[in-house]
């Protein structure tokens, strides 16, 4: 978390780095937040921008957590015994780690969908890539899929998490062991003190007010 948040520093406050130190930070960015864009020389593929980006993260984000929930669950109907639990259990933590890890990348790029710079001429570019008109149908219709996936995924990743950090925390209270509660009760607070639990989504939350 606090590594996302310092590579993302520069682009989203507009920070120079040194030309050696940015290149530092970008490739250590691009490692921390997944960012294919930073690493990867996709424009040598074809012409990529602001645009491009956030629909990768979105569809991806999309199609991970999906891959995950479907593993989970042909584990759930087509194996059975000790080796199934400890491979669902694994999954299950999979599946709750990767929205963690790329809540920070998807929700810069969201935010950063929305403020546009206006020219004397009245024209209106985006603030984080020139190449976009504000006011073209195009970016209306991405500027509609960053406020879905701020609603969905931003704000409802933290409180759909803490929700189940609250029942995960109830059955362990209760004597309970093992289950899919009690696995993801364990997956986002192990890394605090038990009367910390709730702490992940409140990183979440810190991320946003540094993204945003």
């Amino acid at each position: 978390a606090f590594w996302q948040m310092v590579t993302n520093i520069a682009p989203i406050y507009n920070i120079q780095w040194p030309g050696s130190f940015a290149t530092f930070m970008r490739v250590l960015g691009g490692i921390i937040s997944l960012d294919a864009f930073k690493l990867l020389p996709i424009d040598c593929f074809g012409r990529t921008n602001h645009h491009s980006g956030l629909l990768l993260y979105v569809v991806g984000t999309a199609v991970g957590i999906a891959i995950g929930l479907g593993y989970i669950v042909d584990l759930h109907y087509n194996v059975s015994g000790h080796r199934a639990e400890a491979k669902k259990e694994l999954a299950t933590r999979g599946v709750l780690v990767f929205p963690n890890f790329i809540y920070m990348p998807v929700s810069t790029k969201a935010f950063q969908t929305y403020p546009c710079e206006e020219f004397e001429d009245e024209t209106e570019m985006l603030k984080v890539d020139y190449s976009i008109d504000c006011k073209s149908d195009e970016h209306a219709g991405y500027a509609a899929l960053a406020g879905v996936t701020t609603a969905v995924f931003v704000i409802g990743m933290p409180i759909v998490s803490l929700e189940l950090l609250r029942r995960g925390k109830l059955e362990k209270d209760n004597g309970i062991k093992t289950g899919s509660l009690v696995t993801t009760f364990d997956a986002l607070s192990d890394a605090f003190r038990p009367g910390a639990y709730w702490t992940q989504p409140l990183l979440n939350l810190q991320k946003v007010t540094v993204s945003g």
